[in-house]
């Protein structure tokens, strides 16, 4: 018994307890039988049409040519056929029947013992893994009536005491982790922890004489590569706990070396019962030799019928489809797993209901079956008989599927127009209706459930703030709700706001003049005469609210709010009773703003002969007009002075004018599809004075027309996209045309 220090390195007995990595290479067709050390009584017969009588020399080498009973480190195979006349091989996929007395093909303790492989340039690797009993195994391999044998002794299993470290694979790995790590060795046992360059690895699972562990992440820079020790220890915090390490074993590489098959995608993902259907496995993470199985099971213990695999890159695997039959196994008409398994490193990777034998096509259910008009939405149709290129309709509308198997098509939800807050499809009409497929090349096809589009939810309004606004306009208001979309149309009391900002629950605006708003009055007499007139005042006032979402033509309720609105005139009416002469006058006046310019309307009383306007700019300007106009230079809050005078005096009224800042456009238009060609509609607010189509097409194609017309070259789904622009600046606004 051999005893180790939790820190030492145990380097004694390697020689005679390296390991090789475990090799699972291709058998095209393998039947099952239990592990027995008895050879079968009766050979497999020859293959169809395999008649003659040329001799062949067949050659079995098997490496190590022994494993411990019960071992998961296999025995790699390598056969060489030549004929024996001429030393040439043997035509590419000719079938060698291969047998074994004991051990299993392929997988440990419930793999065949019995099949044949494909042989190319006269070459073909099997894996062969130990039985559970001591004896020596006979492997026999026929070609039409040559025979080749060798031997594969299954010795004593190691002692359950005796721990070391024998080999590893892979050697090397991807520094982003996940590799599935395969240590071999013996006296294995839990707990067990393990370190690859002094990072912990997660063990998977531990046998006697086999851990497998998922390689840690490190940081490694491209183009680098970096060794690391593979410690592990046993028996982790107990008196048996024992290290053992392979310095500078298992080596971290950019080049993605050693990393995890997976499969993404099979095309086609159906085919006959016969077979012979070229399908193209799309994934990551492959090796050369590689196998390919058909049928059902775990990746660790799988049953299946072995496919022809005729090329192999790292991303994709080009097979021919085995007969649904074959081996005692019966696949027809059914949806089957597909197995991949790099062979070198025994890493293998599952997909679950890949295949479809039978052509016959089922759509048995659907999910989502509604999705935002938007699109985007991954959608799963399920059923059988899916054949790679289908053709994919939902709610009237074509998808484009991102993934297709024998019993499952996803299509990410194309995207549809909105027209009065409900989607329609091109034509128009609303969009609904069942899910379709057809097989393109073979025309069957199916109806399923029915798949809906779901419209933008309507905009609404919870709060306006401030409550008090000039019925002059101009007063900022911001607008409180939920599912604002720019750009946004506020009325109130049917004229069109000024929109500066939106958000999907904020909106702020410039009011616009106040129409209809109603009064209070209280008496005044401005010029003292004892005749007494009336003046506006404050008031409050139900005004109607609507906003309306362009691109989609969703609008909120009107919404009646109550504001309190100061009056644009505040002049004192109907104090008219005869100037006392020798009486002052009383300087009053009124405005009128437009843009930066605004008019000023003398309203003064008591006869004044001279006036003197101080119009509040930095400049200081001045007019001795009795109604002038001036032009501000910017935006601003300007305080402006009359001062009126007659032959008995002067008198001064000064009033606040606000230079509201301009705004740009608000961009927004409509269009109507006729075949492929869509006549565009501006519909901008704010008078642009320039316009910028871009409609989406791959020539990037514009126009600076107001309401142009333009033909799309085919079919599809285009972004336009419209800026709007003035002096005051520009907008722009996009809507989805979809071409049918």
């Amino acid at each position: 018994m051999r005893l180790f220090n939790t820190t030492s390195k145990v380097t004694g007995k390697r020689s005679r307890s390296l390991l090789l990595c475990a090799i699972a290479l291709p058998l095209l067709a393998l039947g099952c039988s239990s592990d027995s050390p008895t050879e079968p009584t009766a050979n497999p017969a020859p293959p169809p049409g395999g008649g003659g009588t040329t001799a062949f020399t067949i050659t079995i080498t098997a490496n190590p040519a022994s494993v411990p009973a019960g071992s998961l480190t296999p025995v790699a195979l390598n056969i060489t056929v030549r004929r024996a006349d001429n030393g040439a091989a043997p035509a590419n996929n000719t079938t060698l029947q291969l047998s074994t007395s004991a051990g299993n093909f392929t997988t440990a303790g419930t793999g065949p013992q019995t099949g044949a492989v494909a042989l190319i340039n006269g070459g073909a690797q099997v894996s062969l893994f130990a039985g559970a009993v001591e004896l020596t195994a006979q492997v026999r391999a026929q070609l039409q009536s040559s025979i080749g044998t060798t031997n594969v002794a299954f010795t004593a299993p190691i002692e359950p005491d005796t721990f070391f470290i024998g080999s590893i694979t892979p050697l090397t790995g991807s520094p982003d982790g996940g590799s599935r790590m395969r240590i071999n060795g013996g006296g294995f046992f839990e707990p067990v922890r393990v370190f690859i360059g002094g990072q912990v690895a997660v063990v998977e699972s531990v046998a006697p004489d086999l851990i497998v562990a998922r390689t840690p992440q490190i940081s490694l820079p491209v183009g680098e590569t970096r060794s690391a020790d593979v410690s592990v220890t046993v028996g982790l915090n107990t008196a048996e706990s024992a290290t053992d390490v392979l310095p500078g074993a298992f080596t971290y590489r950019r080049d993605g070396g050693g990393v995890q098959p997976q499969i993404f995608s099979l095309t086609p993902s159906s085919g006959p019962n016969e077979g012979g259907t070229t399908i193209t496995i799309r994934g990551e993470g492959f090796s050369s030799p590689i196998q390919v199985l058909f049928g059902s099971g775990s990746a660790a213990a799988f049953n299946g019928i072995e496919a022809t695999v005729l090329s192999v890159s790292s991303t994709q695997i080009m097979v021919t489809s085995p007969s649904a039959t074959g081996f005692g196994q019966d696949n027809q008409n059914a949806n089957v797993a597909v197995l991949v398994r790099n062979t070198n490193s025994g890493d293998a990777t599952l997909l679950g209901n890949a295949f479809s034998y039978g052509t016959n096509v089922i759509i048995t259910s659907l999910g989502p079956t509604a999705v935002s008009y938007v699109g985007g939405t991954l959608v799963t149709v399920s059923g059988q008989g899916f054949d790679e290129p289908v053709a994919v309709s939902a709610g009237g509308v074509g998808q484009s599927p991102i993934s297709v198997t024998g019993t499952e098509i996803i299509f990410r939800a194309s995207a549809v127009r909105v027209v009065d807050c409900q989607p329609v499809t091109a034509d128009g009409s609303e969009a609904s209706g069942p899910v379709g497929v057809t097989n393109i090349e073979t025309g069957d096809g199916a109806v399923g459930p029915d798949f809906g589009y779901v419209g933008p939810p309507p905009p609404f309004i919870t709060a306006v703030n401030p409550n008090t606004i000039a019925e002059a306009g101009g007063t900022a208001v911001t607008l409180t709700g939920g599912n604002f979309m720019d750009p946004v149309q506020v009325t109130i009391n049917g004229a069109l706001s000024n929109v500066s900002s939106v958000s999907d629950s904020e909106v702020v605006l410039n009011t616009p003049t106040i129409a209809g708003a109603t009064f209070n009055t209280v008496g005044c007499d401005d010029n003292g005469d004892g005749e007494v007139g009336t003046r506006n005042v404050a008031t409050s006032n139900n005004l109607s609210f609507s906003l309306r979402n362009v691109e989609t033509g969703c609008t909120t309720e009107d919404v009646a709010v109550a504001f309190t609105v100061n009056p644009a005139d505040t002049t004192c009416q109907n104090d008219v009773a005869d100037i006392v002469p020798g009486t002052a006058p009383t300087a009053g006046f009124d405005f009128t703003v437009n843009g930066t310019t605004v008019a000023f309307n003398d309203q003064s009383l008591g006869a004044p002969t001279q006036w003197l306007w101080e119009f509040g700019d930095p400049g200081d300007n001045t007019s001795t007009l009795q109604n002038p106009s001036f032009a501000y230079g910017a935006p601003g809050m300007y305080t402006v002075r009359l001062t009126v005078t007659n032959d008995t005096g002067s008198s001064s009224a000064t009033r606040l004018v606000e230079i509201v800042p301009a705004a740009p456009p608000s961009a927004a238009f409509d269009f109507t599809i006729n075949g492929t060609t869509v006549a565009f509609t501006d519909q901008s607010l704010g008078g642009p004075t320039q316009w910028l189509w871009e409609f989406g097409d791959v020539g990037d194609s514009t126009s600076n027309a107001q309401n142009p017309s333009f033909a799309y070259g085919v079919p599809g789904m285009y972004t336009v996209r419209l800026t709007a622009t003035n002096g005051n600046g520009s907008t722009s606004v996009t809507r989805l045309v979809d071409i049918p």
